[in-house]
């Protein structure tokens, strides 16, 4: 049985499906030189709606039935001598890659699982079309990089430069953004350092060139001139006046920032000086009006419960308090971490960003990075197709901003080398976000994903249980195998993979010896199998 079993898996392997069955559609192999000769069968039977050559060079026909599952066709297919072999046709299920020129370069984005998030939204505007605004407290801003085009925020209710408050918020002439040092909506070029950021979280994406964004579309309200706690509090203060003024307004004056990136901070300070105290409050005011906060901690291997840092140790359920992982998912050792203040991992070392002269940085890091990870991600949870949150944002915004907080912590990958020196023990998964979104959003029921079937990751949790993380073209039924080094079947079960949610299996291998097995994912069409090192931790 086993070597059926083994010719079977090594016949199926040459298949790659990556879609559903379309059954009265057929694609055809003929025998070499057949083509015309079979086309000219299928005119004369007129058992077809239609017909075409999909590929000359290979032979290949696609053929259109009156019905679906035509048996009687499908025994003249396989009666027919000029037929080699043929199939359903089948639907793809276009994945949302952008087209963009260093995607591919883009580690952390893959890490985060970004692009299974774009199935599900891309950011801009949530479900009731209100624009959504990401304010970030740096310097370096360049609006003529052409991946900040169409990306940067206006005030439309303020008229430039005419020395005039036109919309009564208590700022003059801020048609884009602030400059708290100025006092007016000029914003210098010093260096990269915040066009990086702003890029991380909203450059332009799917447009064939440069790097790509974690939301598609997303509005950067900029924020410069920032080199002192006075300037820190007065640029919060700001953000604060702008959120405050919309939803007092109901959305027609200020702007709808759902959350603030600052990578920047104070080392060694613990907020215990009314300056810093007064930093920290800004983020409960803020966070009552609905504006979550992503702070970076230190860039230095030290403990800040210990130690100190500011803004990372400030007490308030609306920062979220930023370490640094390279494209390894490892923690980098010069960045700060806490098991109280430090919330979460975020890619940082290696990020490929956006750069000077409307360039790219292909070594922009540190926590400066990791921190817009964060950022981006709560605009593109609030971007979800979730009426209960966008309810939420104006009835009881500081709900609003803890629940999708809470999805952020709850969906991180856990990760060995945060676990123990952060609040969440992992790493930033905003496809696990937008899955924990799900607990306060009963309309939001993401759609498995859909691909060529392939087991994505075995993860071994402890010695008595494996984690099989898969992926299916379909939700028909699938078996799993495991055998041994000898080819001997250990266990074997059909299953149907979910609809919704992520395609997991938990498999009890307590029983099983340490020692190399095969799991083996596969159905008529489809195959994968994956190796695991079963041992005992």
């Amino acid at each position: 049985m086993n070597k059926y079993i083994i010719i079977f898996f090594l016949i199926a392997s040459a298949l790659n499906i990556n879609a559903q069955e379309i059954k009265n559609e057929y694609i055809i192999t003929l025998k070499r030189g057949q083509t015309e000769r079979f086309m000219k069968q299928m005119k004369a039977t007129q058992r077809s709606t239609s017909s075409r050559i999909l590929s000359k060079d290979l032979n290949i026909v696609e053929v259109t039935t009156f019905s679906e599952s035509d048996k009687y066709f499908e025994e003249e297919l396989d009666d027919n001598p000029l037929v080699q072999g043929w199939g359903y046709n089948m639907t793809t299920h276009k994945r949302a890659i952008p087209d963009d020129e260093y995607f591919d370069q883009q580690i952390s984005l893959q890490l985060i699982e970004a692009a299974e998030a774009w199935d599900i939204t891309k950011g801009g505007n949530d479900i009731y079309d209100r624009e959504i605004v990401i304010a970030v407290l740096d310097d370096g801003f360049d609006f003529s990089h052409p991946e900040l085009e169409d990306r940067i925020y206006f005030n439309t209710q303020e008229i430039p430069d005419n020395g005039i408050d036109d919309d009564a918020n208590g700022y003059v002439d801020d048609y884009v953004g602030w400059n708290g040092q100025e006092q007016d909506d000029s914003h210098p070029f010093t260096d990269n350092h915040g066009i990086a950021v702003a890029g991380i979280i909203g450059a332009k994406t799917d447009n064939e060139s440069g790097v790509s964004g974690i939301n598609w579309n997303i509005k950067i309200m900029p924020i410069s001139g920032i080199g002192q706690v006075s300037d820190v509090i007065a640029s919060y203060q700001y953000v604060l006046d702008a959120r405050r003024l919309y939803n007092e307004s109901n959305g027609t004056k200020g702007a709808y920032v759902v959350a603030t990136n600052y990578s920047a901070g104070i080392n060694n300070a613990f907020p215990t000086t009314p300056s810093l105290i007064s930093w920290c409050d800004m983020y409960d005011a803020m966070g009552e009006q609905g504006v979550l906060s992503a702070g970076a901690t230190t860039n230095a291997n030290t403990n800040v419960d210990e130690e100190g840092d500011i803004p990372t140790t400030c007490d308030s359920p609306y920062l979220i308090s930023v370490t640094n992982v390279d494209t390894d998912d490892t923690k980098v050792s010069n960045a700060g971490f806490g098991a109280e203040n430090i919330d979460i991992g975020a890619p940082g070392r290696g990020t490929f960003a956006l750069g000077e002269d409307s360039g790219y940085d292909q070594s922009f890091g540190g926590t400066s990075a990791a921190t817009p990870h964060v950022a981006g991600t709560i605009a593109l949870l609030y971007s979800a197709p979730c009426k209960s949150i966008a309810d939420m944002a104006f009835t009881n915004p500081g709900q609003a901003a803890l629940d999708i907080r809470d999805a952020i912590f709850a969906g991180v990958d856990p990760n060995t080398t945060l676990e123990g020196i952060t609040s969440t023990g992992g790493r930033l998964n905003i496809y696990n976000s937008l899955e924990k979104l799900q607990l306060v959003c009963d309309e939001l029921q993401l759609p498995s994903i859909k691909g060529p079937l392939e087991i994505v990751k075995i993860a071994q949790n402890r010695s008595t249980n494996i984690e099989i993380s898969y992926i299916t073209p379909d939700e028909t039924e699938y078996n799993m195998l495991i055998t041994d080094r000898m080819g001997r079947t250990i266990r074997h079960e059909s299953f149907v993979p979910p609809t919704t949610g992520r395609k997991v299996m938990n498999i009890d291998v307590s029983d099983l010896a340490v020692g190399i097995y095969f799991i083996t994912i596969y159905n008529d069409n489809n195959i994968n199998t994956q190796k695991l090192f079963l041992n005992q931790e």
